[in-house]
This record gives C-alpha cells, structure tokens and sequence, in this order.
C-alpha cells in the first residue's frame, strides 16, 4: 500500500510596500452608476448627496473637472440643484492645474473678530495678481454676521473662504468651469429662504457699459 502525500502548502506573494495607489475611474455611465451604488449603499455618502443619482451625477462632474470619483464625492456638494465644490476642492483643482504660481491669504482682527480677509493669486501665464477681499461689513450687510453654525464658530475661516473663491474663480475660470463654492452657495440658499434676502451676486451681464459694476469693490490692489 502507498503512503500517503502531503501537498506542499502553495506559496503567498510576498507583502510589497511602495507600489503607486491608483485611483478607479469609471470609464462609462454604467460604471459610475455602479460604484455611486456602491458607497450611498456603504453609507458613505455626504449628506447632500442623499441619493444614487446624486453620487453619479457628483462624480461624473469631478471627472469633467479632473477629479477622481472619491475625490469628487468628498468635494462636490449639491445645493439647490447645482454641483458646488467646497473651498479646499477649488484648491486643489487649481493647484493640480499647474497654473497656480503664487498665492497669498492674509486676515485682518480687532476686537471684535475678523475685519477683513483678502486672498492674492499669481498665473504662471499672467504677469499680474488678481486679488479679492470679503470684510465684515459685507457678512453683515448679506446677514451672514453672527449667523448660527460655521459663521458663528468660525468667521474669519468663512471670510477666508469666501475671498478665496472669489479670486480663484476670477483667474481661473477655465480650470473652474464656471462652478461655485459651497460654502457661498449654502449662505445663499440659506437667506434665499429668509423674506430679508439679499441680493444675488451681480452679473457682468447685468450692467451696462455706462454702469460701475459694484463688485469691484471687493476687488484689492494688484501686487505689482
């Protein structure tokens, strides 16, 4: 009688550290569908995304905009039917477009807080800084000073933001597409709610060429 054999145990692969991580991005509707599917099912989802169909839609506009789908989950937002990206995504979508040369945010204080945040941004293919401020004066006119949650907690971080994007969307336009912050989009949807709302934000369509267009105010003196 044959003895028995014991099968040799199959080898593992090694462990390897260091291999790039790499992203999965659907290549159809069908697969952005699917992984939509997949993280509002896991629970996953922020909380404006309250749907499949707004996970899909959130990652198919990161892709338009060079975003990967979980990155794109994370910085889009949809806020009264439009896709908005929140500050830090505006960031990083400017920063990963190679164009950003230089930037500066400053915050001026007294003693009751934040006066005035302005935010300075340097093209590479520009020779001129494009600057925008947001002050006190203005949060308060547009009912946002003192405003129960992040205004309250947070004011100069939100002047921040609001300057920022500003700046951002005025030099760079072609990275942006045209899409807005969250964060102002949620202040404005907030007081669209209110019978005190203020006025949505001028137009470059909405004024003449005799007209002086009011934001210029919240526009600083160019770095030289």
């Amino acid at each position: 009688m044959m003895a028995e054999v014991t099968p040799l145990p199959v080898p593992k692969p090694p462990l390897v550290a260091g291999n790039s991580v790499l992203a999965i991005v659907p290549k159809d509707f069908e697969s952005a569908y699917r992984l939509a599917n997949v993280v509002f099912t896991a629970g996953m989802a922020p909380r404006s995304l309250d749907s499949v169909e707004k996970c899909t839609v959130a990652i198919m506009h990161g892709l338009e905009l060079g975003l990967t789908p979980m990155a794109a989950l994370q910085s889009i937002a949809i806020i009264n039917g439009q896709p908005a990206l929140f500050g830090d995504g505006l960031m990083a979508l400017v920063r990963g477009s190679g164009l950003l040369e230089d930037m500066t945010e400053t915050c001026e204080h007294d003693a009751n807080g934040p006066t005035i945040a302005v935010c300075q941004v340097k093209r590479r293919d520009q020779p001129t800084w494009i600057g925008h401020s947001f002050t006190r004066a203005e949060a308060q006119r547009a009912g946002l000073w003192k405003k129960q949650g992040p205004w309250t907690q947070y004011p100069q971080r939100m002047m921040q933001m609001r300057a920022r994007s500003w700046a951002l969307r005025d030099a760079f336009a072609d990275v942006l597409r045209g899409i807005r912050s969250a964060e102002e989009m949620l202040d404005v949807t907030a007081a669209g709610s209110s019978s005190t709302a203020p006025p949505p934000e001028p137009r470059r369509a909405d004024f003449t060429d005799a007209e002086a267009d009011p934001a210029a105010d919240n526009k600083v003196e160019a770095k030289p």
